[in-house]
């Protein structure tokens, strides 16, 4: 292994301290010895990773992306570091929060996803489909709809 000699000789740190050992930050006897560190330390961070290799070794091409890489692919870590999603709920119309007599207003929810099978040759083909493509194709005039649910539908992309 070669080591750096620089002007830290008559210094009072220790021999790897004034002569850190060279290494190449792409070659893999480095990213072992960050994994060992890493799981020795329980999972040491970032931070105590960076500063415990710089002491001891010279890492030629920055050793910062070598240390994500490890982090980033220990189970461990990465578990520990997620995050619950929220759900994103949108407001309720003021009809529906609105105290009124039952069946006031009335709706018909048009859900989705349709599923509709296309013959293409002699192959079937499945597309999922939603509302929009409906809503265009029917016809306002021959069903009953109440004007709240004209209002809403008007409002449908």
């Amino acid at each position: 292994m070669l080591r750096v000699f620089g002007r830290l000789e008559n210094s009072p740190f220790s021999k790897d301290k004034k002569r850190p050992v060279i290494l190449s930050a792409k070659s893999r006897l480095s990213r072992l010895l960050f994994e060992d560190v890493h799981l020795k330390y329980f999972h040491a961070n970032r931070t105590f990773l960076h500063s415990f290799f710089n002491s001891r070794y010279w890492f030629i091409g920055g050793c910062t992306n070598l240390i994500k890489f490890v982090i980033r692919n220990c189970i461990y870590c990465r578990r520990s570091k997620a995050t619950n999603l929220n759900q994103l709920m949108g407001q309720l119309p003021a009809d529906r929060v609105t105290i009124s007599r039952p069946f006031s207003s009335c709706a018909v929810d048009f859900a989705g996803p349709f599923t509709v099978k296309c013959i293409i040759g002699h192959a079937y083909t499945t597309y999922s489909t939603w509302q929009s493509s409906f809503v265009g194709s029917l016809e306002l005039s021959t069903l009953r709809w109440s004007p709240i649910l004209l209002h809403r539908s008007s409002k449908m992309p």
